[in-house]
């Protein structure tokens, strides 16, 4: 996507393509520009018409097209959420659009240590999203440098939502953590106390963080 002028975008889609039936008509529908609401978000639906969409075989290659989103206000800094579905697409300081993250949002929180930060890293950890809060224990946090106590025993309990508590066995683990370019990257786990489990592998890891750390019970 990339804005044309003050209130209009162009939408690149990939279509179906292969034969002249597979994709035609690319058209904007359900312009919503103004709700009350959510004044920074503009929602649309990008679709096309096929006759060749049920038929096996019928579109085995993919082409490009573009159409045009024209908006009542200008553009400005509001994002877009096409389809109803996620990501939005947030602006770029030049005429193009960036995918937002699912977790951070279009607009991630300046302070690493800010949970939705710690959220990112531990859904990549292949734990059970409704309980991904629940689930951690931050220990210690200096925006560069996380230390953290995961129990992954959670995903034996049953959802979140009317599920009554959940006892099982912990399988508690430390983990430290250093955030780079695209979030927290764990770079050492363990049980010991204090350090050990992290001077070895980074001894540049600030003892303050880990120095008062018991042992996992």
């Amino acid at each position: 996507m990339r804005r044309v002028d003050e209130r209009s975008v162009a939408v690149v889609a990939d279509l179906p393509a292969g034969d002249p039936l597979c994709a035609r008509d690319l058209r904007i529908e359900l312009l919503q520009d103004q709700e009350p609401d959510r004044p920074d978000v503009i929602y649309a639906n990008v679709v096309f018409s096929s006759a060749n969409s049920g038929v096996l075989g019928g579109c085995p290659d993919r082409a490009t097209a573009e159409v045009t989103m024209r908006v009542a206000k200008p553009l400005g800094r509001r994002v877009l959420l096409l389809n109803s579905t996620s990501p939005a697409w947030a602006p770029t300081a030049g005429p193009g659009y960036r995918e937002c993250d699912d977790v951070l949002g279009c607009h991630p929180p300046a302070d690493h240590c800010d949970p939705v930060w710690v959220d990112q890293a531990v859904l990549g950890m292949d734990v059970p999203v409704k309980r991904v809060r629940s689930i951690r224990d931050v220990l210690g946090c200096d925006g560069t440098w996380l230390v953290l106590d995961l129990n992954r025993a959670a995903g034996d309990c049953p959802p979140a939502e009317g599920a009554p508590v959940c006892d099982v066995p912990s399988e508690t683990t430390r983990l430290f953590l250093h955030f780079g370019p695209h979030g927290w990257d764990t770079v050492a786990g363990g049980k010991e106390a204090g350090c050990a489990p992290v001077r070895t592998a980074r001894p540049d890891f600030p003892e303050a963080l880990c120095r008062a750390l018991p042992a996992v019970g």
